[in-house]
């Protein structure tokens, strides 16, 4: 009996790792190829993170997991890997929603976008890629928030460095993806996207 508990719980451990390493690989591969204009490996691979986000989150979910997570010491491993998976979930659905945004924008990785003169700024651009820079926004939000009750004290040292990696790549995204959802409500707005506009400067 013992026996097979050890097995079960090698086999959560095993598979949990397996696929967020997955996850983490997919999610970089997908923002390496939205930023080149690669849509659709940008797409493909977030969709796969998401996949083995999921698959690494059921794992945690396993009866063997749940009881782990109610153990002393390892316990707030377990928890703070199973909040892993789930923050590389909301990261994978962001990245899908930054694909609809890149699409709705008409992002191919080589539009110059720039202010002033010899610059003409893509109201419309912007206008169209709000919506889904908000959803993703709100994703990164929420994965962030997913991870920020973990303690890092008293956690292994891969799964330590595992959250705090994640927290700092969370929190630069959010920042961007929120300021570029900000300016595609404000800027459009405020430079003459709804009709001519004076200010005094």
């Amino acid at each position: 009996m013992i026996f097979v508990a050890f097995l079960d719980a090698a086999w959560v451990a095993t598979t949990a790792t397996r696929e967020l390493r997955s996850a983490r690989d997919s999610l970089q591969r997908g923002a390496s190829s939205l930023v080149e204009g690669r849509i659709d490996d940008a797409r493909a691979a977030f969709v796969l993170a998401n996949a083995s986000a999921d698959r690494a989150v059921s794992a945690m979910g396993h009866p063997t997991g749940r009881i782990g997570s109610e153990l002393p010491v390892i316990g707030d491993d377990i928890r703070a890997v199973k909040a892993i998976g789930t923050a590389s979930e909301l990261g994978a659905r962001a990245g899908s929603s930054l694909v609809r945004a890149a699409q709705a924008a008409g992002w191919h990785g080589s539009t110059a976008v720039s202010l002033g003169k010899g610059g003409p700024f893509p109201l419309t651009a912007l206008e169209a890629a709000a919506p889904d820079l908000d959803a993703a926004a709100s994703l990164l939000g929420q994965a962030d928030a997913t991870l920020t009750p973990i303690g890092l004290e008293g956690l292994i040292t891969p799964v330590r460095d595992a959250v705090a990696s994640a927290r700092e790549t969370l929190g630069a995204n959010e920042r961007v993806v929120g300021s570029a959802a900000a300016l595609g409500h404000l800027l459009p707005t405020f430079l003459g996207g709804e009709g001519p506009r004076r200010y005094l400067l």
